[in-house]
């Protein structure tokens, strides 16, 4: 059981309604493990690059190298498993970036809000509070996703059709861009507290 958690508030850019989730992380997480809790949060299903961006460097999976095209001015990353979340609050860090899939370019601003004593009756890492339906997957970042919620709610958008294709059945009855379910965000953290062990 951690001593000591940051309560970090990651918000998705680019959202209106705001897309946001409050979480509390164990200092000793790495910027990997802390991957795995936005992808949690979000219901993200991991299969795209991703890097943080902190203070200038690049942090990402050493594993991307061979799929990642050198940046040509000299951008390189590091290696996300190699630095704790520790070391951020230490260095005084308040706000850094992060990144998943380069296509879609969801582009997430995560801000330490204060770092506060683990409860001893909590599971870490831990949702604290949260607000709107994640994007899905691989539907064309931004512009994409608030297209969806347009066909959602007009029966004669023009591509209604395709995206029920996509979805199936039913997805955009049930589509509402203020839907949330933290029960199933914090089943998807406890996996991820299982999972890092």
């Amino acid at each position: 059981m951690p001593e000591r958690v940051a309560r970090i508030r990651i918000e998705l850019r680019g959202t209106r309604p705001r897309v946001w989730r409050r979480v509390d992380v164990p200092l000793s997480y790495t910027l990997l493990s802390l991957h795995e809790v936005i992808q949690a949060a979000f219901e993200w299903h991991g299969g795209h690059l991703w890097d943080f961006e902190i203070d200038g460097e690049r942090y990402s999976d050493p594993a991307f190298d061979e799929f990642v095209e050198p940046d040509p001015f000299g951008w390189s990353s590091s290696d996300a498993s190699k630095i704790r979340v520790q070391r951020i609050v230490d260095l005084g860090i308040k706000k850094f970036n992060y990144t998943y899939d380069y296509g879609d370019d969801w582009r997430h601003i995560l801000t330490v809000l204060r770092v506060i004593a683990a409860d001893p009756a909590t599971n870490y890492p831990a949702l604290v509070a949260g607000s709107c339906r994640s994007p899905d997957d691989d539907c064309g970042g931004t512009w994409g996703f608030y297209d969806i919620a347009d066909a959602a709610s007009d029966p004669s958008h023009p591509r209604r059709q395709e995206y029920e294709e996509w979805k199936g059945e039913g997805y955009l009855e049930s589509f509402d861009l203020n839907d949330y379910d933290p029960e199933w965000v914090r089943t998807r953290l406890a996996m991820v507290a299982e999972d890092i062990g």
